[in-house]
């Protein structure tokens, strides 16, 4: 297990940074689009415009077996929203896996090319502010854990839909706000030192 970058989104107010892409899709997809960006808002990423991705361009963007976590620090109450990492994100049009963390329970969703949101698993974990979420995927098998890699596994999941893609965050709130940061990712076969989003901007 590799970690091939980290962002603690130590910087000004405003855009991601040039080793983001956010909005993706070719153009923008009329789900993900330019006016629902996540940004960065006190030194975390704001994925409260519904809804929001981002993907990071400055490693692989055809990783297979891969993983990303970070910190939660603003989540949804109602259960209808939320956030976190997301993997296998399609560059061209915006399709991807991601989790919905949410005080009320956890989800994980995937959206296809045409902006369809279907629950792949989901159960009644409650999450809490500075918690880790994790999410890999190797192969068709997706984990879910609290706490990091090596944290309590709560949810397993199939990703049959896509093989490969970019890692990332995604998310949505209104009315709450949805704010995560320490973002890491990587893969299972890579080695070498991690790359840096807050030294590379």
């Amino acid at each position: 297990m590799s970690t091939l970058f980290t962002d603690n989104f130590n910087r000004a107010d405003g855009s991601l940074g040039s080793n983001w892409t956010v909005a993706p899709g070719s153009p923008p997809n009329v789900w993900w689009t330019s006016s629902t960006s996540p940004s960065i808002v006190s030194n975390q990423a704001d994925l409260t415009p519904d809804p929001s991705s981002g993907y990071v361009n400055s490693i692989s963007t055809s990783l297979t077996s891969c993983w990303a976590q970070c910190t939660l620090k603003s989540l949804d109450t109602t259960g209808g929203d939320g956030g976190g990492p997301a993997l296998r994100i399609n560059t061209s049009t915006g399709a991807l896996y991601y989790i919905a963390c949410q005080t009320v329970g956890t989800v994980v969703t995937y959206v296809d090319g045409s902006g369809t949101f279907t629950a792949k698993a989901s159960n009644a974990t409650t999450w809490a502010v500075n918690d880790i979420c994790y999410m890999e995927i190797q192969g068709t098998s997706g984990i879910v854990r609290k706490g990091g890699s090596g944290g309590t596994q709560i949810i397993t999941f199939t990703a049959s839909e896509l093989s490969s893609g970019a890692v990332g965050i995604a998310g949505s709130g209104n009315p709450d706000t949805i704010l995560v940061d320490d973002f890491s990712a990587g893969d299972f076969t890579s080695s070498g030192d991690a790359l840096s989003g807050q030294i590379c901007l």
